[in-house]
């Protein structure tokens, strides 16, 4: 069987399977499973596939068609042009989080001073926030990232030494590990009501991790904490970064505000959507 065979045998069963991105992710993996480029694919398509190669494929091919996501099954995907490592023990990075990372960028590049800038990230996961500011910051990083997650926290590490940084990685519950204060704070935390997780896509709620998903009843147990316990681990002007669900911006700000924050402001994605609420320590 050649290639080119393999790949509309792999399109087929995936669009039988309902996946609406199917001849695209038939590509992917054909790439994968035999180690080439799209050009390279493009001359060799009518070569006849080695069989370790194709039973490879279809090996994935077959996850995919249960809707494991593309990510997990590649081993990768790509945020803020950086490559990291996912697999179902992370959330997989979403490109609205890089709003979160170009607030963060901006805030320390209008801020004085040549030295460096600690900052904490809470529920870090595949560490793609922290890792991303470490390497883009004008000024010198000291990063620390916590998690509830040992395992997600193996996966931070493994992404920390691929890009060349050195957080400090902690497992526990939010701010609990952290000592001292900081000048950032930030969290991707949780957000989605539980009375929702049913109703999202078979790729998130039957693959994502739970832990990284479940915001509770309302979706903002999590945020209540982070502006009730962050102030005593934020210096005095230092900054509180939260991404947030598309329609939690009024009810984060008025966390934020009864918190003690100042300077409150609500940040949109690249449609549109509020993304991510900011309030600074006075």
């Amino acid at each position: 069987m050649t290639w080119l065979d393999l790949f509309k045998e792999g399109t087929d069963i995936l669009r039988e399977a309902g996946i609406e991105e199917a001849e695209n992710d038939a590509r992917e993996l054909i790439l994968a499973a035999g180690r080439m480029s799209l050009g390279v694919y493009a001359m060799r398509n009518t070569e006849e596939a080695e069989e370790k190669r194709a039973e490879e494929y279809r090996a994935m091919v077959r996850r995919r068609a249960d809707h494991e996501p593309l990510q997990y099954i590649m081993g990768r995907t790509w945020f803020f042009g950086y490559e990291f490592f996912v697999d179902r023990r992370v959330l997989i990075p979403r490109y609205d989080t890089e709003v979160l990372v170009d607030t963060v960028l901006g805030w320390i590049s209008r801020t004085s001073g040549g030295e460096p800038v600690r900052m904490l990230d809470l529920c870090t996961g595949s560490g793609c926030v922290l890792l991303t500011v470490m390497k883009e910051s004008v000024r010198p990083i000291e990063g620390t990232g916590t998690d509830l997650s040992r395992e997600a926290l193996k996966v931070a590490a493994l992404n920390a030494e691929r890009m060349g940084v050195e957080p400090e990685l902690l497992w526990g519950d939010l701010l609990a590990p952290a000592e001292g204060n900081y000048d950032i704070i930030t969290a991707n935390p949780p957000y989605i009501p539980s009375a929702v997780i049913p109703t999202l896509s078979d790729e998130v709620k039957g693959h994502e991790p739970l832990l990284a998903l479940d915001g509770e009843a309302d979706g903002l147990h999590f945020y209540r904490r982070i502006a009730a316990e962050a102030p005593a681990h934020l210096s005095e002007g230092g900054l509180l970064a939260l991404e947030i669900g598309y329609d939690q911006a009024e009810a984060v700000s008025a966390l934020l505000g009864a918190g003690g924050f100042s300077d409150i402001n609500v940040i949109k994605d690249l449609s549109g959507l509020d993304r991510v609420v900011t309030g600074i320590r006075r």
